[in-house]
């Protein structure tokens, strides 16, 4: 098999559409619900919840794209790390030969059938970022799911108060419609308190459920030092001999040593097989 990368087809991609699609509506939605703010002040009326929330959400959503980008463009393939795998041979650690891809592949190391070949430290294959999460780029991979999450969190939150707004103070807004209905941009204001921030919350909710489990399944594998293939593999968790009950430790092993670094998405480096 040859060494290019991506391994698919680019049409294979179009799966990132949905994904940037309900990005963008969640965006859009707590954009406009900035805007609706800064018209009726009183829907959220803590103004240090909205220089905190505001913030976070903004700098959440510029991580999440980058995260993404960083967890797609980066491979754990065994033809882009050979020299990983030769060096990590020992008595403890032998390599083979995958029957598959006729990759050198170690005890860490699984085929994968989407990408169609060997991937070091294989969790899982993410259709949403056309790869498999593996050695080098699980750490934006967790970071991608947890901003991901908080976005749609905070969103669905700000939007739930946003229509108790609505529904508390019914009338006054319908008079207020009446005065504004020839003013386009306040057709655009008003007409957003019931159709986009309703889809922004359905999406919201949604990819804050499926975040949140993600999220919960990958801290398992950190607190067990584990993967998800390996859990499948080993179905006693304990019998594999990587399990390690150390939570600090693996979760430094993934995220490094330096904590100002923790939140910011980069490329892991590889720095043993036999962890």
């Amino acid at each position: 098999m040859k060494g290019k990368f991506p391994f698919f087809p680019y049409y294979y991609y179009l799966t990132i559409i949905p994904l940037y699609s309900d990005i963008f509506i969640i965006f859009l939605s707590f954009t406009l619900f900035y805007v609706n703010n800064s018209l009726n002040p009183n829907i959220l009326n803590s103004q240090k919840i909205k220089n905190l929330l505001i913030p976070i959400f903004y700098f959440n959503t510029i991580m999440i794209i980058i995260s993404h980008i960083i967890c797609t463009i980066t491979s754990s393939a065994v033809i882009h790390n050979i020299n990983i795998i030769i060096n990590e041979e020992n008595e403890n650690i032998k390599n083979e030969i995958c029957k598959k891809c006729n990759n050198i592949k170690n005890i860490r190391t699984h085929h994968c059938s989407d990408c169609k070949t060997c991937i070091i430290k294989m969790d899982h294959h993410c259709p949403w970022i056309v790869n498999c999460v593996g050695a080098k780029n699980k750490k934006s991979y967790i970071l991608f799911i947890f901003y991901g999450g908080i976005n749609s969190l905070i969103n669905s939150l700000v939007i739930f108060k946003e229509f108790y707004y609505v529904m508390k103070n019914k009338e006054e807004i319908n008079d207020r419609e009446i005065a504004n209905i020839n003013n386009i941009y306040n057709q655009i204001v008003i007409s957003s308190y019931y159709t986009l921030p309703f889809f922004g919350f359905f999406c919201s909710l949604f990819s804050f459920v499926f975040c949140f489990g993600l999220l919960l399944n990958q801290l398992k594998g950190i607190y067990y030092n584990m993967t998800i293939v390996e859990f499948h593999k080993y179905k006693n968790k304990e019998n594999c001999p990587f399990y390690r009950k150390n939570f600090k430790e693996n979760f430094k092993e993934i995220f490094g040593e330096n904590f100002i670094l923790w939140l910011i998405p980069t490329i892991n480096k590889i720095k043993s097989l036999n962890n």
